[in-house]
């Protein structure tokens, strides 16, 4: 990551543009004598670091199995671990190329932090196959212009992924967000933090699906809550649910929900107002108007 600043930055996204175009043809060209068995016919070269995981059962979308985790760079060895892996995502799932999360573990199988590329220590990440982007570089280009305005955004980094001995391709290593001093860093939040100053967080919220350990299997006042104004031109009855993502729906008390719940509501009603743009009774109470 450091010595990516090094470079002038158009100049090298267009260096990796030029070397995703070229893998590209070449593994048009290589494997189209293969396709009957859909093994390709190249490896992992090793300029990028080459992730080989080995596990001894299928890899599942939950519960996480367990394995082992070697990074490895031009014959460097940079990370030999155990990990607890799973597939990730939800309609990719059914994609060629899988994504996958994984944790790091210790020798007891424990949860450790580690610090995996240069990224700051953590236990939690990614390794997101862009199949539907065929430049491989969409979400490291716009996540890694975020960071350069000074907006936090997971840390990426172009990998290659073998899975017990099968090439899996080029993958996008990254960050799983959550709650960090290296990643969102809002402050934290116990459950018994219920009146006053503590009250007011750090929380997290996502508008999203939910996820596949929610076994509810439904949008519910234990996961979320839905917002008071439903989206433009909605037809169908479609609501805005905002999900717990930090405390999660299993921690969070009671009075962490009705505050968060209460401080939405009261900031999207300011922004449906006519006083919209007062800088007291608007929206710019509620938000720091810059980084959102």
């Amino acid at each position: 990551m450091t010595q990516r600043r090094c470079y002038n930055w158009s100049f090298f996204r267009l260096l990796i543009f030029a070397f995703v175009l070229g893998l590209t043809l070449s593994c048009n060209k290589n494997t189209s004598s293969s396709r009957s068995n859909n093994v390709p016919v190249f490896d992992a070269k090793g300029e990028m670091p080459v992730f080989s995981i080995t596990t001894e059962e299928a890899i599942v979308d939950e519960p996480k199995t367990n394995g082992q985790l070697l990074v490895k760079q031009e014959d460097n060895e940079l990370y030999d671990g155990k990990i607890a892996i799973e597939i990730r995502g939800e309609s990719s799932q059914f994609y060629n190329k899988k994504s996958y999360g994984f944790e790091t573990r210790d020798e007891t199988n424990g949860e450790v932090n580690v610090s995996l590329l240069g990224f700051p220590e953590e236990e939690d990440w990614i390794l997101y196959g862009p199949y539907a982007d065929k430049s491989l570089i969409r979400n490291l280009l716009i996540y890694d212009l975020s960071r350069e305005m000074g907006r936090y955004a997971s840390r990426t980094e172009l990998v290659e992924v073998e899975l017990n001995n099968v090439y899996k391709g080029v993958y996008v290593f990254m960050e799983q967000l959550k709650r960090d001093d290296n990643r969102i860093n809002v402050s934290k939040l116990k459950n018994d933090e219920v009146t006053g100053e503590d009250l007011t967080g750090g929380y997290i919220l996502k508008i999203d699906k939910l996820s596949g350990s929610d076994q509810s299997g439904s949008f519910t006042p234990q996961n979320s809550f839905i917002s008071q104004f439903p989206p433009p031109m909605a037809m169908m009855g479609q609501t805005i649910n905002f999900l717990y993502e930090y405390p999660d729906a299993a921690d969070i008390a009671p009075a962490q929900k009705q505050y968060i719940t209460n401080y939405v509501t009261a900031f999207e009603t300011a922004l449906a107002s006519e006083n919209f743009k007062d800088p007291q009774l608007g929206y710019a109470n509620y938000i720091d108007v810059d980084s959102f």
